[in-house]
C-alpha cells in the first residue's frame, strides 16, 4: 500500500510538500479552485517529480469546472508521442 498526500494548491505548495516528503510515498495534486490564478495540478506535478523523482506524483484534473479548450489541451498533452 502506498500513502499519497492529497495536495490542494496554495501559494506555498513547495514548502507544504517539503514538510511531509519524508512521511509519504507521493502526492495526488488537485487543481486550485480558489478563484485566483494558480498553477495547474499537472504543472505542479511536473515540478514535484523533478525535485523528487523517486516519489509518486498523480495530478488530478477535475473536469466539471474546466472549459473545452483546457480539456482538449490536457487530452493532447497526455498523448504518448509516437516514433
Amino acid at each position: 500500500m502506498k500513502i499519497l498526500h492529497e495536495f490542494v494548491l496554495t501559494r506555498k505548495f513547495l514548502e507544504l510538500a517539503d514538510e511531509v516528503k519524508d512521511f509519504v510515498d507521493g502526492w495526488n495534486i488537485t487543481d486550485s479552485v480558489a478563484g485566483l490564478p494558480a498553477p495547474s495540478g499537472t504543472a505542479v506535478g511536473c515540478v514535484r517529480k523533478t525535485i523528487y523523482p523517486d516519489k509518486i506524483v498523480m495530478p488530478i484534473f477535475i473536469l466539471h469546472y474546466k472549459g473545452p479548450v483546457e480539456v482538449r489541451g490536457f487530452g493532447i498533452s497526455g498523448r504518448r508521442s509516437r516514433p
